[in-house]
């Protein structure tokens, strides 16, 4: 929790790396006139997308807890 701003750690799944830590370069130039308003918002999504997109995070969730499951057996 010590880390300075743009600096941080982590552990890297399936890899010869374990745990990395690093920073983020500072920014040397950016656009002083840049303002979030200029930013538009993001599209809405539909029901029908949103729901297609919750079925298929429980169907992605039920096959990893049955993975875990047969790992476990």
């Amino acid at each position: 929790m010590g880390f300075a701003p743009g600096e941080f750690a982590g552990k890297v799944a399936e890899s010869n790396t374990l745990f990395f830590h690093t920073q983020f370069k500072p920014v040397a130039r950016y656009d002083r006139a840049f303002r979030p308003q200029c930013l538009q918002g993001l599209p809405c999504l539909r029901q029908e997308e949103a729901i297609a997109v919750a079925a298929h995070y429980r169907r992605i969730w039920a096959e990893a807890k049955g993975v875990l499951a047969q790992m476990n057996a």
